[in-house]
């Protein structure tokens, strides 16, 4: 099984992004987590399933300009949260694989 998802969802999760002062992680939406969940079952089922996401090189704008660096950063922080859980389960279900054999971001430029 495969998952391609052609957006750049993942800027936005935000999930480790404080919203009060007791330090709760907020997530605007849950597609990322949706998707590392997704990989994670197939992964404790010994199923074979890959997310292949495509992503822009650069957000519109200005690369340097500071909302498009701060999307960036959370984007990077999505990222590594996925990987995190992805690598979690294939430790707890003993396989012998990478994050990167299930999951994998595109970069997409001219």
């Amino acid at each position: 099984q495969r998952l391609d998802l052609v957006q750049s969802y993942l800027h936005d999760s935000k999930l480790m992004r404080p919203f009060s002062l007791n330090k709760r992680p907020r997530c605007n939406h849950l597609i990322p987590v949706e998707i590392a969940e997704q990989v994670c079952e197939m992964i404790e089922k010994g199923r074979r399933f890959a997310a292949y996401i495509l992503i822009p090189l650069f957000p519109e704008g200005n690369p340097h300009a500071a909302h498009i660096q701060e999307i960036l950063y959370w984007q990077a922080k999505t990222m590594s949260m996925m990987y995190k859980k992805i690598a979690k389960a294939i430790d707890k279900a003993g396989v012998a694989a990478e994050p990167t054999d299930y999951l994998n971001f595109f970069c997409l430029g001219k």
